[in-house]
């Protein structure tokens, strides 16, 4: 309400009182009127006390009685006046916070449709700004100089491992995995590179991945390879892979379309259902489970084969070819390996004599240090 306008809505209590007080002097008054005048006729026409106190009294009764049954009448108009009144102010109360909660809905539509368009503006401002930092890293990365190869390498990882802007994840990911594609040979070498191996591991945590499928090949038999996540295939040919590797290649293995061909692997755990291996040689590693296939084209040295599946796909009576592929390699004697035959019918699971190329031995040897 401004200052200096009255309500003129109205006061049921005010009123209530003011209508009574009238209908009971309106009442009394009518009852005086109605007395006297029964009186002044009366004695008007000569008519005794004893006369009037007989049939005058009857007649003021009913006068009497008329005038309070016309008090009640209106009391009863009144009251229904006064009850539609109250019903149409409830009514209009009703309409009135209807209205409000009607304008209180238009303004919290009003303010998401503000946090939306701020979110949109924070999304395009941060989309932007990942935008400029993708183009400054590969821009970093493709310098001559050391320094400004890892500023680009740690500006794209902030590409890669920021949760803001997830769809540029991918294009950093093939960037920094396309840079060691091309530089793999000097990994020992270059700190950048390291980074890189790092970022690329962090990316795959995220979900992330390149799309590079890269094939390394070793410059020498005695090159030592650093083991790296995140490409979309991968092919290792020649060189060490040794348990100091770090991601180890029991890690490795699980990247997808993975392969190694004239390996020498020491000291690893292998699952050869995740990787293919070709003409590789394995050195004090552990198996699983091992194929047929796996047998006859790698070699194995001091390998540990406790409790290991081994799956035919025939039954062999002759296992001498076996025996020219494993040198000095042993099961746990309290842990046995398994022969599975693998047949288009069915699935066998049988015995077989294992000394014909392994050593059953008491205990786990102190120099298997396998990770």
């Amino acid at each position: 309400m401004e200052l200096g306008t009255m309500s003129m809505k109205p006061n049921l209590k005010t009123d209530e009182k003011t209508w009574q007080g009238c209908l009971g002097f309106v009442a009394m008054l009518f009852a005086i009127v109605v007395g006297v005048g029964s009186i002044i006729l009366s004695f008007g026409f000569g008519l005794s006390w004893a006369r009037v106190n007989k049939d005058h009294v009857a007649i003021l009764k009913d006068y009497l009685l008329i005038a309070a049954g016309l008090t009640t009448f209106a009391t009863i108009i009144w009251r229904g006046m006064m009850t539609d009144q109250q019903v149409r102010i409830q009514r209009e109360q009703v309409d009135t916070q209807i209205n409000q909660l009607e304008r209180q809905r238009e303004q919290v539509d009003q303010q998401r449709e503000q946090v939306e368009l701020l979110r949109r503006q924070i999304d395009s401002s941060n989309a932007a700004r990942y935008i400029d930092l993708l183009a400054e890293g590969t821009k970093l990365l493709e310098a001559e100089g050391a320094h400004q190869k890892i500023a680009g390498v740690a500006i794209l990882r902030e590409v890669i491992c920021g949760l803001d802007y997830e769809v540029l994840r991918n294009p950093a990911m093939t960037l920094i995995a396309s840079e060691w594609k091309e530089n793999y040979k000097s990994a020992a070498d270059l700190p950048y590179l390291k980074l890189i191996k790092d970022a690329l591991s962090e990316g795959i945590k995220l979900g992330a991945r390149s799309n590079i499928s890269a094939v390394f090949e070793a410059p020498n038999d005695n090159f030592e390879w650093v083991l790296v996540e995140g490409f979309a295939s991968q092919s290792y040919s020649g060189g060490i892979i040794t348990n100091e590797n770090r991601p180890h290649i029991s890690t490795i293995m699980q990247e997808p379309k993975i392969s190694f061909r004239n390996v020498k692997i020491y000291n690893g755990k292998i699952d050869t259902k995740e990787a293919t291996f070709s003409d590789c040689y394995f050195i004090k590693c552990r198996f699983k489970e091992i194929r047929i296939d796996d047998i006859n084209e790698n070699y194995f040295c001091d390998c540990d084969f406790s409790g290991c599946n081994f799956i035919f796909y025939e039954r062999f009576t002759d296992t001498s070819f076996i025996s020219a592929k494993f040198k000095n390699c042993y099961f746990i004697y309290e842990n046995i390996p398994s022969l599975i035959v693998l047949t288009s019918d069915e699935t066998e699971f049988t015995s077989m004599d294992w000394s014909s190329f392994l050593s059953a031995r008491e205990s786990f040897d102190d120099f298997m240090n396998v990770d």
